[in-house]
């Protein structure tokens, strides 16, 4: 304003920014001219520069001076168009646009702290729950699942977030990816005590690696001693598990009834030659050994004190023994001058006859000579089994008497004998001074009794072994032998 003037030097006022063309017309007597300035003038706006109120904030703001494409000058010296501010204070900045206009505004900025935490980094984990924990405090915590504490615990996979808001009001973010390994469980089982010398240990599928206390990398182990047993057990995302247990191995209590049993016997004793148990027979019998007399299939199971269990058992056949006797036909007493004869009086017939163990049907006394003999006679049936009686034989010098037949005069009975022999005399012994003495098979005088006869006599016999024995009795210028057999 104006838009002309007449004036050589003229003042104008421009009131719309923009670019403005300057003509000069010159006139005189001699004529005129025009002098054309194009965008002569340029009239900028005046840089708006509003900063905003005083203000508080949290951790940090942002001036922005606004008028991009202006230059900037920030008392801190900055020269940018926006400035981050963390500290409290006043910050003035100075905007000037391409025409040089220039325009300045202030601001007093409170900053207060923001309560920063970290929840760490992301978490790939071989437990089954994690604890997550602010690490601050604060006047609130908010997580994502909505627990308003400072720790909270998770065992589930996913994304956790914390919000935390301290006294100024002051709000700070942080999260946490969380990844829980599938768990898979180990168990050997507890301590155990059992019957036996081995025991195996097995640990479960689904493991990648398996390592034993002894190194030994198998799924199962074979426990041949008592002790501590230890593994551990890796899966395929390098979670490891241990676990231990303690075995004790107790020794079963072994014993034998030996092979099965055939036998003539009309009695046979079961005996597993072992002591301190408790014993159960499969008839009900709690003895240590069992008499047994019929055939069939007996079992004895054995239990030790640390109740372990050991069982054996034996098949027993009792097989029909035949019944001999052996009546004969001859003297016990024979001399050396009678004739031979056969021996007979065996039943059942069909078996044999032995004389000092030697077989023979014929008694020759002549060949045999003085002495004293067993005789015996033997069978044996289709089954096997056998029996046999054997009866003394006595064969003298008789110096030319003959031999009688069956001497009554003296008897022995019974014979075989056990703890006891009975010894009878005739009437003519009675009130007579007789001699006894017993000898052994080698001729040792095991019994000497001096003693007038008044009826019938008794030897002790238990204290003689068994065998075979001669008694020899002596009454005067009489001498009687007898052959006597103890049998206990």
């Amino acid at each position: 304003t104006p838009n002309s003037s007449s004036l050589q030097n003229p003042s104008i006022i421009y009131n719309v920014p923009g670019i403005y063309d300057v003509t000069l017309i010159a006139s005189s007597f001699r004529g005129s001219d025009t002098l054309l300035l194009p965008g002569y003038i340029q009239v900028g706006n005046v840089p708006v520069v509003s900063l905003g109120p005083d203000s508080v904030y949290c951790g940090s703001v942002i001036l922005d001076a606004g008028n991009p494409g202006a230059t900037y000058l920030w008392n801190n010296n900055s020269g940018f168009q926006t400035l981050n501010v963390s500290n409290s204070g006043t910050y003035a900045v100075t905007v000037t646009d391409f025409s040089g206009c220039a325009s300045i505004d202030s601001i007093n900025i409170m900053i207060f702290n923001l309560p920063v935490f970290d929840l760490g980094p992301d978490i790939a984990t071989c437990d089954t729950s994690v604890d997550l924990n602010a690490g601050i405090n604060g006047v609130s915590y908010l997580w994502n699942t909505g627990d308003t504490t400072a720790t909270i615990s998770v065992n589930q996979n996913g994304n956790y977030s914390l919000l935390v808001t301290n006294s100024n009001g002051c709000s700070y973010a942080d999260s946490v990816q969380v990844l829980l390994y599938p768990y898979n469980n180990l168990y050997l089982g507890s301590d155990t005590s059992i019957c036996g010398a081995a025991y195996m240990l097995s640990a479960p599928t689904g493991f990648q690696n398996y390592l034993w206390q002894d190194g030994s990398s198998m799924m199962t182990y074979l426990v041949q001693q008592s002790g501590s047993y230890s593994l551990m057990v890796t899966d395929t995302n390098g979670c490891t598990k241990t676990d231990s247990i303690i075995v004790t191995l107790n020794a079963l209590p072994v014993f034998n009834l030996g092979p099965d049993i055939v036998t003539c016997e009309t009695i046979y004793v079961l005996n597993p030659a072992v002591a301190g148990w408790n014993f159960l027979w499969n008839n009900g019998s709690t003895a240590d050994t069992l008499v047994i007399n019929s055939s069939g299939i007996y079992s004895l199971m054995a239990t030790d004190a640390n109740q372990c269990v050991f069982i054996d058992s034996v098949n027993a056949t009792f097989l029909q023994a035949p019944v001999v006797t052996f009546t004969p036909t001859f003297n016990d007493t024979l001399c050396t001058n009678t004739a031979p004869f056969l021996l007979t009086g065996g039943f059942p017939s069909g078996g044999s006859y032995q004389i000092n163990g030697i077989t023979t049907v014929v008694v020759a006394p002549s060949v045999l000579g003085s002495g004293s003999f067993l005789v015996s006679y033997t069978f044996s049936s289709p089954n096997g089994c056998s029996d046999s009686v054997t009866l003394p034989l006595e064969i003298e010098v008789c110096s030319g008497l003959s031999a009688t037949p069956f001497d009554h005069s003296i008897s022995v009975h019974p014979n075989p004998a056990n703890d006891q022999l009975f010894i009878n005399f005739e009437q003519s012994y009675l009130n007579q001074n007789v001699s006894l003495s017993v000898f052994d098979e080698i001729g040792r005088r095991v019994i000497q009794k001096e003693l007038v006869i008044v009826g019938e006599v008794v030897l002790n016999t238990g204290s003689l072994s068994q065998g075979v024995y001669t008694l020899v009795i002596k009454s005067g210028n009489s001498v009687t032998r007898k052959i006597v057999v103890i049998n206990h």
